[in-house]
């Protein structure tokens, strides 16, 4: 009975072998499912009306994969001009990796960015 008991906290064990409970893992997910589907469409309206930048919102506390890109501007693709890093290179290496709460604010012009911003 013990043993059914413990085999039913244990929902998933991952590639580095960290067993998640259930609840854990249902809440990450779905956590992660739902701040990703809000930068998606921060992505499809900031194209649709002409915003090529991106800003990365800041936050206390951040993961070692997010701290470098903090208030940095990016540029959504390779097609816009400047010499920011582009949205995918900055998920390259781990920007919005699961359980982020990183969210993106579109930018048209970058200058017109808060002070704060690293362009």
């Amino acid at each position: 009975r013990k043993q059914l008991e413990k085999a039913g906290d244990i929902a998933i064990i991952d590639r580095i072998g960290r067993r998640w409970s259930l609840d854990f893992y249902a809440e990450t997910v779905a956590a992660t499912k739902l701040v990703q589907a809000h930068r998606e469409a921060t992505l499809v309206e900031s194209e649709n009306h002409g915003a090529g930048y991106l800003i990365v919102s800041r936050h206390g506390d951040p993961c070692p994969k997010c701290s470098p890109w903090q208030g940095r501007i990016l540029r959504i693709h390779h097609g816009i001009e400047g010499n920011q890093p582009t949205l995918d290179e900055a998920r390259a290496f781990g920007l919005f990796h699961p359980n982020c709460k990183h969210n993106v604010t579109p930018v048209r012009r970058l200058d017109r960015v808060p002070d704060w911003v690293i362009v």
